[in-house]
Parts: C-alpha cells; sequence; structure tokens
C-alpha cells in the first residue's frame, strides 16, 4: 500500500504508539487525544526542534544509501503505509524493509544519553508496533550520530507478548477516542487542557480526602515559600562574595558559580501603547487561562 495523504486523525500511526504508553517526552496522552478528537491543533516543537526534524528527513536517504552499501543489498518498501489487517484505524509508514526485517531510520546527537544503553524505549515501541503490522523478523534501527557522522545499527528482537500489549493499547486509546472519553491526565498542563472553560456557578462539595489533600498543599505551599527565601539569602551571600568578579572556582581551578552579564532586548510594551496606540492593539492577543488559588483561611497543620 503506498503512502498517501491522510488525515493523521483518523487513526493511531507509529508516532502515536509511545505517546500512548507514556514515552514520550513531548506529548501527553491526554494531548494526543485532544488532537484526535480535533480539540486542539498539534502543536509545532520550537524551532530549533523543527529544523533538527527536517535534519533528519533530509539525512534519511544518505542513512539508507550508505547502509546498503555496506550491506550490499537495497532497502525496499520505503515509506510504505501498512495497516492492521483487523482494524483499520492502527497504521504506520515505515521507513522501509531490510529482507523480512522493518527498517527504522533515526538522527540524534551522540550527547543524547538515551542512547547510552541501547534503544531508547520509545523508539522500541515504535518499531515493535510496526514489527506486528509488517509481521517481520525482527526490526533493524540504523542510527546516524549527526555531530560525530557515525552510524550504528541496533536491532529489536520481536516479544509477541509485549506486542500484542501495544496492540491493545492503542485500540482501547483508539476507543476511548471514538466515545470521546479522556485518558487520565499525567498533571495540572493536562487537567487545564481537559477543562477549559469554567461555569461560575458551579459548585463543589469537598470530601474529607479532598481536604487533606488541599491541607496539605497549603502546608507545602509554605515551606516552598520558606525554601525559596532561604535560597534567595544563600544566593546574595554568595553575590557578595563575589562583588564584581564573575566565576567563583574551588583550590583547584573547577568552576562552582558564575555571576555574569547576560543582554536581552525586550519590547517596551508602554513604549508601544503610547507611540503607536493602533498597532499595540493590533498585536493583542487574548487568551483564557483558569487559575488555581488556596484561599488564605486553609490552615496547613489542621487535617494532618
Amino acid at each position: 500500500m503506498n503512502n498517501t495523504s491522510f488525515n493523521r486523525n483518523s487513526g493511531i500511526g507509529g508516532s502515536d504508539v509511545p505517546v500512548i504508553l507514556g514515552l514520550s517526552k513531548w506529548k501527553t496522552p491526554v494531548q494526543l487525544y485532544l488532537e484526535k478528537t480535533g480539540s486542539i491543533t498539534e502543536e509545532k516543537r520550537n524551532d530549533n526542534s523543527e529544523r533538527i526534524l527536517e535534519m533528519g528527513q533530509m539525512l534519511e536517504p544518505y542513512v539508507i544509501k550508505s547502509f546498503e552499501e555496506s550491506a550490499k543489498e537495497k532497502v525496499t518498501r520505503r515509506q510504505e503505509r501498512v495497516v492492521h489487517p483487523t482494524y483499520n484505524f492502527l497504521y504506520g509508514t515505515i521507513d522501509g524493509m531490510f529482507k523480512n526485517s522493518v527498517f527504522e531510520v533515526k538522527t540524534t546527537s551522540s550527547l543524547v544519553k538515551a542512547w547510552n544503553n541501547g534503544v531508547p524505549p520509545y523508539v522500541k515501541a515504535q518499531v515493535a508496533y510496526y514489527s506486528y503490522l509488517t509481521n517481520s523478523d525482527d526490526a533493524l534501527i540504523v542510527v546516524l550520530f549527526r555531530d560525530t557522522g557515525e552510524i550504528r545499527t541496533y536491532t529489536y528482537e520481536r516479544d509477541i507478548a509485549q506486542e500484542n500489549e501495544i496492540i491493545k493499547y492503542a485500540v482501547d486509546f483508539w476507543d476511548s477516542v471514538t466515545k470521546q472519553v479522556p485518558p487520565m491526565p499525567f498533571d495540572y498542563t493536562d487537567v487545564q487542557l481537559l477543562f477549559k472553560e469554567v461555569k461560575s456557578e458551579k459548585k463543589v462539595v469537598a470530601t474529607n480526602e479532598d481536604i487533606t489533600i488541599i491541607s496539605k498543599m497549603a502546608k507545602l505551599k509554605n515551606e516552598i515559600k520558606e525554601r525559596e527565601s532561604e535560597f534567595e539569602a544563600l544566593k546574595a551571600n554568595i553575590c557578595i562574595k563575589l562583588g564584581d568578579a564573575a566565576v567563583l572556582e574551588d583550590a583547584l581551578g573547577e568552576c562552582l558559580v558564575t555571576w555574569k552579564e547576560r543582554n536581552t532586548t525586550k519590547l517596551s510594551t508602554d513604549t508601544l501603547k503610547k507611540i503607536y496606540p493602533n498597532v499595540y492593539n493590533e498585536c493583542l492577543a487574548k487568551s483564557v487561562t483558569r487559575t488555581f488559588n488556596i484561599r488564605n483561611n486553609v490552615q496547613a497543620d489542621v487535617f494532618i
């Protein structure tokens, strides 16, 4: 099956699998769910990440060519879209096949610690998914380390039990998408994404467990303030020691602390508003967020 244009939100792709399993550092299951349901659009990574991604795509043919020259055989089925025989919403676009092995290309830096102990879990999950969809013997992950130019080949040995678990997670996730039932949030950011709108008149009565949690939070908030004050006092002490020096080092010349100038350029919104009020108003971007606040009358030690 050729890789023609299709809607990524019509099912689960290979890059979605690590997210569903909670292995992605770029996206949570809740964010993926909201993208699949059309509630939010897929966020672009920062400019540097986008350039690295584009670089990886441009270097992929070079990696494949280098591998083929070394192996004296061709990589076939390049950029082919494969679909699960039963669940047509489970699909993936493979970089290629080498004999009966899934062929996956990655580009990274030798400084990325995730590769120190072999194939990182998020990559292993992706190739395990591709191996299941293609019913391959195994998978080859060929990695180009951009900063050194080194190319390494890793092997994924198939684990059918683990692959079945991955498929089950993917099917369950898609079932949640179709039924509009979001996954459990990972953190406060996820919660904010799920509950953007607020009904000002709506109230919820707290349980004893809720009150205990809020009490603990109030206690932690007080401890954080105390720690921040302590940290700032210690920092001031060291800065007094530095005076007009930029570096504090130990007796062996090892740098311990730096206190250097940093030049920054900021837009003066007050000046812009005063000189060009129309431009200022046109550039205003309004957004609504929900702010969480513990009321001052909550005692930090009453319920603990």
